[in-house]
């Protein structure tokens, strides 16, 4: 990732991790793009069966893993056995979806902004009031996230 900045206009987006490089929406993807001079990152959210919410840009797993079927249907643990990782590449196998809580815990040891998509919020009532509460059990500032 090329990132001269001769305009300070503008701000880096690390848009679901590090897509190029890394299985997108992963923690390894995630961790790799917050050790870089980004001002955010961003990531998607949905919840699983069991209420858990999940990062992951589509509301099913088949394009980035090795199930098929709608997140809502899945509950965390269901989830946690499907490889995230092998699309991308083979060296990636085995890397789980992760939590929003998991992505908490990483960002919060990072200066960065947190840029949070939910996809389809009609599709999953209460997912407003759930992130914001894990927002605050975090302590995120508000000028930490969009």
């Amino acid at each position: 990732m090329s990132n001269e900045r001769s305009n300070q206009s503008y701000q880096l987006i690390a848009h679901r991790g590090l897509p190029q490089d890394y299985p997108e929406n992963t923690l390894i993807g995630y961790q790799h793009a917050l050790a870089l001079p980004i001002d955010m990152l961003e990531i998607d959210l949905h919840f699983t069966k069991d209420k858990q919410l999940v990062v992951i840009h589509d509301d099913t797993i088949d394009r980035t893993s090795n199930g098929k079927g709608k997140v809502k249907d899945y509950t965390l643990e269901e989830l946690k056995k499907f490889d995230f990782g092998s699309y991308h590449d083979k060296r990636f196998k085995d890397e789980q979806i992760p939590t929003f809580d998991e992505v908490l815990d990483i960002h919060s040891k990072s200066s960065k902004k947190l840029l949070i998509e939910i996809k389809k919020p009609s599709q999953y009532p209460g997912i407003e009031k759930m992130i914001v509460d894990k927002l605050k059990d975090y302590h995120v500032p508000s000028s930490k996230v969009i």
